[in-house]
């Protein structure tokens, strides 16, 4: 099962679990080393791959580019990119940049 939140559905946490599992295993157990020092949980990145996927998906029903929604949150266009992306790091960056709803806001 699924959870909805308006128009986009999210893992539950057991799926997510699941994903995540698969996912350490398929990468081996140095990468999973790394990932463990690095502080890099796999479940983390799985959920963040829905939050990515819907900021990248406002932007563009808004027709805005890159470039300008970086202009008009002010944000470097590197950020958002890695956001956009899902690129673990982002985590952070998207947290501080939402408006609450899991959508990224003008500032």
């Amino acid at each position: 099962m699924r959870i909805t939140a308006g128009d986009q559905d999210f893992l539950t946490d057991d799926q997510v679990e699941e994903v995540a599992s698969q996912m350490v295993a398929v990468l081996g157990p140095a990468v999973a080393t790394m990932m463990v020092a690095a502080g890099i949980d796999a479940r983390d990145q799985v959920r963040f791959h829905a939050v990515a996927e819907r900021c990248r998906a406002r932007r563009e029903s808004q027709g805005l580019s890159i470039p300008s929604a970086a202009g008009t949150m002010k944000v470097a266009q590197y950020r958002l990119k890695d956001i956009e992306a899902g690129v673990g790091i982002a985590v952070g960056w998207a947290n501080a940049l939402s408006n609450g709803d899991g959508l990224v806001s003008p500032r």
